[in-house]
């Protein structure tokens, strides 16, 4: 392979954050024109091994959309998945990645009418779609993507956690996040501003940004989830 790399094919926000580290580095541009960096640089800076010079990190949001009633029949413990929502993000709230999925309930598998109207999910969509197992299958390879990078996954409350913890348990798979550590984004956004916990939409309009796409839709909600990373209490050097 080459070994210099074009840093105008490095995308934002990493490329400026790169450069930076490039400017107080002392290393030497592989050019005259100061538009190339050595592979090797940008190799050790993205898998955070370039001494004194913190890489780039991920941070993997998911949200989940779950069975639901108004009449006290489906209690949390006895929830399903029905939808899973998940990005990759910068700590800057950036997004690199996005996947969504529908799931297919088992135990009981007919929306009731409160649950199509909160989501919009349509009874023929989840009965087209896969059980959990295959969902969290393809969940798995997506949460491999920026492994490398990672720092956690988040999620807005500690509520997403349980829940697949309980399916995992339930149908007798493996953790499809495994090796990635639960950041509470609810927790975090409270303590960091000194405030009750508040749910993600109060949260948007506290630091003043809009909620983008459909609220109770599984990706529309990670993505407005990831928006709010600034403010969270993750840290750079708190990655490994």
């Amino acid at each position: 392979g080459s070994s210099f790399i074009e840093l105008s094919d490095i995308p934002q926000p990493w490329r400026t954050q790169f450069e930076t580290a490039l400017r107080g580095s002392g290393a030497p541009a592989p050019g005259p024109d100061g538009h190339r960096a050595w592979a090797q640089d940008w190799e050790a800076w993205l898998s955070g091994k370039w001494a004194g010079r913190p890489g780039p990190v991920a941070v993997l949001v998911i949200d989940l959309e779950c069975t639901c009633a108004d009449d006290g029949s489906i209690t949390s413990e006895d929830s399903e998945i029905i939808e899973i929502g998940a990005v990759w993000a910068t700590l800057e709230g950036f997004i690199l990645d996005r996947f969504e999925a529908l799931v297919k309930p088992v135990e009981r598998p007919h929306l009731t009418p409160f649950c199509v109207a909160l989501t919009g999910i349509e009874q023929a969509g989840v009965d087209s779609a896969q059980t959990f197992p295959a969902v969290a299958a393809e969940l798995a390879e997506f949460a491999q993507r920026y492994i490398s990078i990672a720092q956690c996954w988040a999620s807005w409350g500690a509520a997403d956690k349980r829940q697949i913890d309980r399916e995992r348990v339930h149908h007798g798979i493996i953790d499809p996040l495994l090796g990635l550590a639960h950041e509470n984004l609810k927790a975090d956004f409270a303590k960091s501003r000194k405030i009750k916990r508040v749910g993600m939409k109060m949260a948007l309009e506290i630091v003043g940004l809009p909620l983008e796409g459909t609220h109770h839709r599984a990706l529309s909600d990670a993505e407005n989830v990831a928006k709010l990373l600034p403010w969270s209490n993750l840290t750079r050097n708190q990655r490994e």
